[in-house]
């Protein structure tokens, strides 16, 4: 992004003063504007030992406050160096305070209740929760949600000191990895009983450390409640009362100096930096000026989409509070008022930065997923338009970002080194705009990348996945018994290394290729097993779970074999042993309560949490053995899915390959 020169920068200084007698010599001045490396640098001339807070705006109607410092020698400087990308900013300054700290709580998590799963770009994922008093806690994710695969945590909250509500939460979890970045948006259902009043239910979010709590938007019906995640961190609902809520949002007002808050950069910094591993390693190692440039913009949205989601979970809770005075709901009216004031939100914080994010990978990555959230998160509070609004993707100028990421692979393989990652680059960068529903890649365009990251004769992916699940429940006399299991496995990985074998001197008995696949393996399996043996004292349980979760590097042999009538054999085996990088057990006994006079009173939960020792066949990663017809000797293709009754549980393997010839053999 270039700036304007200096000459074109309007700066209007407009002193406010906090109180009634101020000295001449306090009234701030700002200096002539200068460019540092492209960068607006402020300088500001005051009284030494004031303090001074200067803000900006692109509308002068909403203002952003920047920075709080005290005059040094008479002196305030600031680099705005996350400036947004407009045609013009306004900066202002005024001696007082900066605006208080967020709010911080202290929620409190059982570690012996936790789930998780394995969530994949293409097939996204589910668990689930149970609560102490029966809650349900359902977490899903759409496909086309998470860049790459992860393992998600579910643990259950059971108690938040310092809530500023006091009847307490109705369910809250902590979600993790807390820096998970989202494309669009997740749901979190969370079940209460049907005689709670659910007009004056509020949803909320904080960091895992307490940090940063605001109201979150939410989808409130008579027996759950929804919330659309854009982000992790702690979620959870609770009953409010109107001055609670009152308070709640008085609070969030004075957190910030205007409706719509960029905050300064450090602000939330435990929970705005995106994490490092779902930015293309091309763009990490040769251009990581545009990586730090995308993580600057990152940090200034996050506070921005905080603020958004703080102002839309006010008006929903406010309009389900004034149903308690007999007032209509005027919910749908709120979400579709929302959608249209995310217009202008959108206009004039995001979209500015479209142009830039032309020329940066990175930030089109940052801008993409944040206006999938916005669009995402409103789908989930129930608006629908078949037009699609502002911030509809199809209305995006996306293909720009994706072939930039193009053109930075190709220079990163030129300027320093090709390999595996490169291509595993291009091919990320390729899957994921054919799911977006683009084609902005020419297969020309691809091959000439492909041509500067290897010197194999054959490139292409591999990819296995590997699901299942068994419930049963079965009772011996009294004693009931219920056993559930989950598994899952995949492995994505590209070549990088290839060999072709002639069978013939003229390759008349056909040929071989013999591919070196190498990626990385993510598994997650849970088993847990639940005993109810109910007596005269009331009802003895034991619940237990084991995890076991792999995030390991690992690689497949794959040999493909060309028969001279058509048909070609593939046959794949893992050459890694995917171990657990963890392994945990998880138990709860009950224990018979007795009064003072030695009669039973019923039971109490007792439970640990331990790490234990990892089985070397909790993960066997699946081979293929497959014959199919196929001429095209330069291009190899295909996917099948075969089910493992035998496994425990059953499981179903699917395998997609797709390998071509970028060179003739020798």
């Amino acid at each position: 992004m270039s700036f304007p020169q200096p000459t074109s920068w309007a700066v209007f200084l407009m002193n406010l003063w906090l109180t009634s007698v101020v000295s001449i010599q306090a009234q701030p001045k700002f200096e002539p504007l200068v460019l540092d490396a492209g960068r607006p640098k402020l300088s500001l001339l005051g009284q030494s030992g004031t303090n001074y807070v200067i803000e900006s705006s692109v509308n002068l109607s909403n203002w952003t406050f920047l920075f709080s410092g005290v005059a040094t020698n008479g002196r305030v400087s600031y680099l705005h160096s996350a400036a947004p990308a407009a045609d013009r900013l306004f900066y202002r300054a005024h001696s007082g305070a900066a605006p208080p700290a967020p709010a911080k709580i202290d929620p409190r998590a059982n570690t012996n209740a936790i789930t998780g799963a394995l969530v994949t770009f293409e097939d996204g994922g589910n668990c689930t929760l149970l609560g102490n008093n029966g809650q349900l806690f359902t977490l899903t994710f759409p496909s086309n949600t998470i860049p790459t695969p992860a393992i998600i945590k579910m643990t259950l909250v059971t108690n938040i000191a310092g809530l500023p509500f006091s009847r307490g939460i109705i369910g809250a979890v902590r979600l993790e990895p807390e820096k998970l970045d989202i494309f669009g948006a997740a749901t979190l259902d969370i079940s209460y009983p049907t005689n709670s009043d659910w007009r004056q239910i509020v949803s909320f979010t904080c960091g895992n450390d307490g940090s940063d709590f605001h109201l979150t938007p939410d989808l409130v019906r008579s027996n759950y409640v929804r919330i659309p995640l854009t982000h992790f961190g702690t979620f959870g609902s609770c009953l409010a009362t109107t001055q609670e809520l009152a308070q709640v949002v008085q609070s969030a007002s004075e957190n910030r100096n205007r409706s719509q808050t960029i905050a300064k950069l450090d602000l939330h910094g435990a929970r705005g930096r995106i994490a490092l591993q779902d930015f293309l390693s091309s763009s990490l190692i040769c251009f990581s000026e545009r990586v730090a440039r995308a993580q600057i913009v990152f940090d200034h949205l996050t506070n921005l989409r905080r603020d958004s989601e703080q102002d839309l979970a006010a008006l929903l809770a406010w309009d389900r509070t004034l149903q308690l005075f007999g007032a209509p709901s005027n919910s749908s009216n709120i979400v579709k008022n929302a959608a249209a004031e995310a217009c202008p939100i959108y206009r004039d914080q995001l979209a500015p930065y479209w142009p830039e994010a032309a020329n940066n990978c990175a930030l089109n990555g940052i801008l993409l997923m944040f206006t999938l959230g916005i669009e995402r998160q409103l789908e989930v509070l129930g608006f629908v338009d078949e037009g699609g609004t502002c911030t509809s993707i199809k209305n995006q100028p996306l293909c720009a970002g994706f072939e930039t990421c193009l053109k930075e692979i190709e220079e990163c393989c030129k300027r320093t080194s090709q390999g595996s990652g490169r291509l595993q680059d291009l091919f990320d960068v390729h899957r994921q705009q054919l799911l977006l529903g683009l084609n902005c890649l020419s297969p020309d365009d691809i091959k000439r990348v492909q041509d500067a990251c290897t010197n194999l004769s054959w490139v292409g992916t591999f990819t296995v996945k590997e699901h299942g699940q068994t419930n049963s429940t079965s009772s011996v006399g009294n004693t009931t018994y219920e056993h559930t299991s989950s598994y899952r496995l995949e492995f994505e990985g590209n070549v990088i290394n290839s060999t072709e074998e002639s069978f013939g001197d003229f390759g008349e008995f056909g040929f071989a290729i013999i591919l070196k696949v190498f990626g990385q393996f993510y598994g997650y399996r849970m088993d847990r097993d639940i005993t109810t043996r109910p007596d005269s004292c009331g009802a003895d349980i034991s619940d237990g779970t084991t995890e076991h979760e792999a995030n390991v590097s690992g690689g497949y042999d794959v040999q493909i074999i060309f028969d001279p009538n058509g048909t070609y054999t593939i046959y794949a085996k893992s050459v890694s042993d995917v171990l657990p990088n963890s392994a945990k057990a998880h138990g709860c006994g009950s224990i018979r309560q007795y009064d003072d006079r030695g009669r039973c009173t019923g039971y109490t939960m007792l439970c640990s949490s331990s790490q234990i020792p990892s089985s070397r066949v909790i993960f066997n990663p699946a081979q293929l053995y497959l014959q199919l017809s196929g001429t095209n000797t330069s291009r190899v293709s295909g996917s099948v899915s075969t089910n493992t009754p035998f496994f425990v549980p059953p499981k179903t393997e699917s395998y997609t390959w797709d390998f071509q010839r970028t060179k003739k053999p020798q």
